[in-house]
């Protein structure tokens, strides 16, 4: 829904409250009242203030029912050369922005009753304009959706506002009952939502809030943004060899408390390692600890004896009632809605033991964690959390998990070099190699003893770095401090992942090793320069996955031009009239980029359009394009693969070359 401005008469009225306006909000933001203090005088300390003159902002904050809001925070910025400005990075979910623009320092003023505010004395310029309210989804201007894009505000020199309306959004909450496998209610038994949501072109759970069930097995998750959720009891078993575990608290206290410098020195056995603290929650069984997590009210809950003298657990279920989440049923949440009676109930299982033993390049690997992953781990962000069981190596490489239930599972290790801070000038580094191991595991009715993983070294990509031009090239300063990001496309691994590599003075760079898999290369921004490619053989690896399969990489070219590419135009409305507010949407036309199961937006652009009705996209890589404004502010949809196809029926098609200016006019749109 688009909100629209009050008209001219109510623009008249609203005004007529500045003088009002200004003494209530002054009052209200200057603790004990007092004389009233202009909006400037709430920057930050040190920061640089924004130039005065004549204009100013009038608005109101409402919710997305269109009730003015009281209380809310609204906040003002301004973006671009500000003398003595400091420099300010992408403002979250505002195309256009950039980190070579500078930021003034924000301005806070409060809305008053009946939800109006006020910034006067302001001179012409770019500003974002920010809200935040208690117990709302916080907005920005012209953003109208909860998940919509924000744009900046353009003001002339001594121009008058009064029509800058801002919309938030109630929370929503999802509630119901959890009961145990008698029918009985579950106490403090942690329920948690996932929303669906879209990351690099793919679709991706994220833990989002918890709900821990009362003494009627009640539960209720708050403070939810309106989405697209499943629901779950998700548990995990941790199993410590005991003596890693003892050995690990005396190091921790030794280094507190003893001698912090032998402290050190024992804890450096266990870098990489991360090890949970343990608790009086665990249960210690023989030279073992279980630690649950995900059931009881102090995160645990006691091993069950079976029938046969096996242990039972509780399993991991998803609403209604199913293991895997890709099967469990998908919530639609509005704005301020409640979702009830998405019950659960918990169900104990039998399981078994697994166990076995790591081998490295020079015998046994000791200290390492080893996770137990169900199938559709990929589907989330990360795997914190989605893991069945995790469990060490002792000091002979095995490793033993207890309270395994049957089904098809995956061993994983991976153990990354320690980051290394550098110097002044330096990014992290990293020292060593990479070494992982993957195992696929069907676990039955009985235990699954003497597996064997072998630890094999990471694959490094490796290159060099080009600049195509006549602009001097960067400083070996500025090159030593360039990095090239390797991201993984399924599931981040919880333990440390291996860093990027670093550029040399020479612009040679190495990465530390991977585990196989598919990957997104992005190189750091350059100012001044457009990155142009990265090719790995024949492909383009900066828009679609680089594959890593059993080789280092050492082939990778990064190059760099000074020549930028410009696509710009008009924007009008159904009428023909110049648009007042758009998003415009580029996105490849030639190539199956963006139909990939996920991809980098190099190519694939949100962009706001500016004022006076005109769009400018800069920095595109050659090639041909669709391009299409959207009336209203897209939502991350704009990366899914459904939605750019829905949207080339009414694209126009482009085609751009190397530094080329193309000029495009637009007609906008309507997204369904």
């Amino acid at each position: 829904m688009r909100y629209r401005s009050e008209g001219a008469g109510a623009r008249l009225c609203l005004v007529g409250l500045v003088a009002a306006l200004v003494l209530t909000v002054g009052a209200r933001a200057q603790p004990g009242g007092g004389a009233p203090a202009p909006a400037q005088a709430q920057g930050i300390t040190g920061a640089a203030e924004m130039p005065k003159g004549a204009g100013f902002i009038l608005g109101q904050v409402v919710d997305s029912s269109g009730q003015p809001v009281a209380g809310a925070v609204v906040m003002l910025t301004r973006y671009g050369a500000l003398p003595g400005g400091v420099p300010g990075g992408p403002l979250a979910n505002v195309p256009g922005t950039s980190a070579n623009l500078t930021a003034s320092a924000p301005h806070r003023v409060i809305s008053d009753a009946r939800g109006y505010y006020l910034f006067r004395d302001l001179a012409g310029g770019r500003y974002a304009v920010r809200v935040t309210a208690r117990g709302y989804i916080g907005g920005g201007y012209l953003q109208v959706k909860p998940d919509g894009t924000q744009h900046l505000l353009d003001l002339g020199e001594g121009e008058k506002r009064g029509d800058v309306q801002l919309v938030v959004w109630k929370f929503a909450a999802i509630t119901g009952t959890v009961v145990d496998d008698a029918g009985e209610p579950a106490v403090g038994v942690t329920v948690k939502s996932i929303k669906r949501s879209m990351l690099n072109g793919a679709p991706r759970l994220v833990w989002q809030g918890t709900g821990t069930t009362d003494d009627r097995g009640v539960y209720r998750i708050s403070g939810l943004a309106p989405g697209d959720y499943i629901v779950g009891i998700t548990t995990s078993q941790s199993t410590i060899p005991a003596t890693l575990a003892d050995a690990y608290t005396q190091a921790v206290g030794m280094a507190d408390t003893v001698d912090a410098a032998a402290g050190m020195a024992a804890m450096s056995q266990f870098q990489g390692a991360y090890l949970p603290t343990t608790s009086s929650t665990g249960f210690r069984i023989g030279n073992l600890i279980l630690q649950g997590a995900g059931v009881g009210r102090s995160g645990t809950v006691a091993p069950q004896p079976a029938d046969d003298g096996k242990m039972l657990a509780v399993a991991t279920t998803f609403f209604p009632g199913t293991a895997a989440s890709s099967q469990a049923i998908v919530l639609t949440i509005g704005a301020g809605v409640e979702r009830a009676n998405i019950d659960l109930q918990l169900k104990l299982v039998p399981t078994v033991t697994v166990s076995g033993v790591v081998m490295g390049p020079d015998g046994p690997a000791r200290n390492l964690p080893v996770k137990l992953l169900p199938p559709g781990v990929d589907d989330f962000a990360t795997d914190a959390g989605v893991d069945t069981a995790n469990t060490w190596t002792d000091a002979k490489g095995a490793f033993r998990f207890l309270g395994v239930p049957s089904g098809q599972y995956t061993l994983k290790v991976l153990k990354a070099p320690m980051a290394t801070p550098g110097d002044a000038r330096l990014p992290q580094t990293s020292v060593g190699p990479t070494f992982w191991a993957t195992l696929p595991v069907t676990v039955e009715a009985a235990d699954l003893n003497g597996l064997s993983l072998t630890l094999r070294t990471g694959i490094r990509v490796s290159g060099r770095v080009e600049f195509v031009g006549a602009k001097t090239r960067p400083s070996e300063e500025d090159l030593i401090r360039m990095n090239v990001t390797l991201s993984p496309l399924g599931a981040r691994p919880s333990v440390p992942f291996p860093p990027g590599g670093h550029v040399t003075a020479d612009g040679q760079f190495s990465t530390s090793g991977y585990p196989p898999g598919k990957y997104l290369v992005t190189p750091s921004a350059f100012a001044g320069w457009t990155l142009q490619s990265v090719k790995h053989g024949t492909s383009d690896v900066s828009d679609e996955p680089m594959v890593l399969d059993a080789s280092d990489v050492t082939d990778v070219v990064v190059t760099y031009s000074d020549k930028s590419s410009q696509m710009t135009g008009p924007v009008s409305d159904a009428a023909g009239a110049p648009a007042t507010s758009a998003d415009i949407i580029v996105f490849p036309a030639d190539s199956d980029t963006w139909r990939h199961d996920a991809f980098g937006l190099r190519r694939i652009r949100l962009q706001a359009m500016g004022k006076g009705g005109q769009y400018v996209i800069e920095g595109l890589p050659p090639g041909a394009y669709w391009v299409v404004a959207i009336k209203d502010s897209a939502t991350t949809e704009w990366q899914d693969a459904t939605y750019l196809e829905g949207l080339q029926a009414s694209a126009v098609r482009v085609t751009i070359g190397t530094g080329e200016k193309v000029t495009q006019a637009l007609k906008m749109i309507v997204v369904k």
